[in-house]
This record gives structure tokens, C-alpha cells and sequence, in this order.
């Protein structure tokens, strides 16, 4: 591979990227480079996307793949904080309850402070 040339082809894509603060890339079956079709991602970097597509990693998405990859990623952020919510859930008890613990943790802790052994001389 010729670095030069790939360099300037490097280039010459970063300036033919459309006007964009993000891009969306979706990856090509590519084994030499271990990537598999269908994969969207979003990258700021010009450069960095100009050299995914220049090395047939990647090619810019389509509006419908952006939209999906926009779903997908609602959707997996949703499943998160439902499962956040279960995690938090687990834990919660009654008012009554808690004070209850509390005082029978307090009764254990005098508790098993009278029975400690003394130490001998």
C-alpha cells in the first residue's frame, strides 16, 4: 500500500464529507479488517470517519439505518432505567418496616455488647 496515496485519499474524503457535526457510519463485511455488515455508529471526527470509509470499513448510513440506530438506542436506554427502577426497587420497604429493622438492629448491637468478653489481666 502506497502511504501517500492512502493519506491523500484520506483527505480528499474528509473534504467530500457533507457539512456535519455528526456522522453516522455503518460497517461493511470487511475479514481482513474483522468488521460485519450492518452496524451503525456515530463519530465526530472527520478525519477518523474519512479513514473508516477509505479503508472499505464503513460507508456514510442511510436516513432509514440512522433512524433505526436512533430507536435502538431509545429503546436500550429505556430497558436501562427500567431495569435501574427494578434494581432500586428491590430495596425499598415500608417506613414501618425500616424501623423496625432499626430497632431490632439497635437490641442486637446492645445485645451483643453485654456479652462481650472481658479482657483478663
Amino acid at each position: 500500500m502506497d502511504i501517500q496515496k492512502y493519506w491523500r485519499d484520506v483527505i480528499a474524503t474528509a473534504e467530500e464529507l457533507p457539512n456535519e457535526k455528526v456522522f453516522y457510519l455503518t460497517s461493511l463485511n470487511n475479514a481482513d479488517k474483522g468488521t460485519t455488515a450492518g452496524r451503525v455508529c456515530d463519530m465526530t471526527n472527520r478525519k477518523e470517519v474519512a479513514r473508516r470509509i477509505v479503508e472499505a470499513t464503513h460507508r456514510l448510513s442511510t436516513p432509514a439505518e440512522i433512524e433505526r440506530f436512533h430507536a435502538d438506542q431509545k429503546r436500550q436506554t429505556e430497558e436501562l432505567a427500567e431495569i435501574e427502577l427494578k434494581r432500586k426497587q428491590q430495596f425499598a420497604m415500608p417506613q414501618e418496616l425500616q424501623t423496625l429493622v432499626a430497632m431490632a438492629a439497635r437490641g442486637a448491637i446492645a445485645e451483643n455488647e453485654t456479652k462481650k468478653p472481658t479482657k483478663e489481666k
